[in-house]
Order: structure tokens, then C-alpha cells, then sequence
């Protein structure tokens, strides 16, 4: 059995999921999602819990099985936290550094020229600076 597929989906409260045959609806405070599965994929909503399970141990199923929970736990993370990528650049790395130039990002990573990079409409960016907490390292680590 799949390692991914067998493992139960907590649904968060605010989270609504509706099985629909092969399709799936799930709600939330971020927005809505839909998507089809594969028919022979069966997709239980039991309270808080939502499971993954296949019909037979073919190979194609076996596959399947582990994708659709990943799918399906992916939709259910989006509606409810939305998703994050951290981009961490730090201190020690000599030349590479990163400005917010408006909503533009400004990405000096020791090309020849910079890189500029404008978010999807709907997406945000953020950019914290730890320096104090760098410096106190580099000091820790010069004893």
C-alpha cells in the first residue's frame, strides 16, 4: 500500500469538501478549488477526515493512489493557509543581496546584470532583514 496514499487528510475548520463522483470541491477562507480525480480512486469525507482509497493493487493505481491524497491535501492546505516559498539569502554569501524596488523584486545574485522579478497578481512578496542576528553569529564564531 502507498505510504502517502494511506495517510489521513485533517480538514481544518472553515474547510468544506464535497465529493461529488470524481470530482472534488473543496472551500475555504482563501478561495475555492476543483478538480477531477481518477473514477477509480474513492474519496471518503468522515468529519474531520478525509481518505484516499484505490480499488485493486495494479500498478497504474498504485501511482495514482499516492498523487491524488497529495492533490487533494494540496487544495485543502491552499483554501485554508494559502502556500509560502522562502527565498533565504544570507549574510555570508558575498555579493548576492535583494531590494524591494515597489512591488518589484530586485535580485543581485552575481550575475552579470540584476534580476528583476514582479509577482503574479494576487501574490504578495516580503522581505524581512536579520542582520543583528548574523552579526552575533559572525561574532560567536571569530572567538
Amino acid at each position: 500500500m502507498s505510504r502517502i496514499g494511506k495517510m489521513p487528510i485533517t480538514v481544518p475548520k472553515g474547510v468544506d469538501i464535497k465529493v461529488d463522483g470524481a470530482t472534488v470541491t473543496v472551500k475555504g477562507a482563501k478561495g475555492e478549488l476543483k478538480r477531477s480525480f481518477d473514477p477509480r480512486m474513492t474519496i471518503k469525507v468522515d468529519g474531520g477526515v478525509t481518505t484516499v482509497a484505490r480499488g485493486s493493487d495494479e500498478r497504474e493505481q498504485r501511482s495514482l493512489h499516492g498523487l491524488s491524497r497529495s492533490l487533494l491535501n494540496n487544495m485543502v492546505v491552499g483554501v485554508s493557509d494559502g502556500f509560502s516559498k522562502i527565498l533565504e539569502i544570507t549574510q555570508d554569501s558575498v555579493g548576492y543581496r535583494a531590494e524591494m524596488k515597489g512591488k518589484d523584486l530586485e535580485l543581485f545574485l552575481g550575475f552579470s546584470h540584476t534580476v528583476h522579478f514582479r509577482p503574479r497578481p494576487g501574490s504578495a512578496l516580503r522581505l524581512t532583514r536579520r542582520r543583528a542576528a548574523s552579526r552575533s553569529a559572525a561574532s560567536t564564531k571569530n572567538w
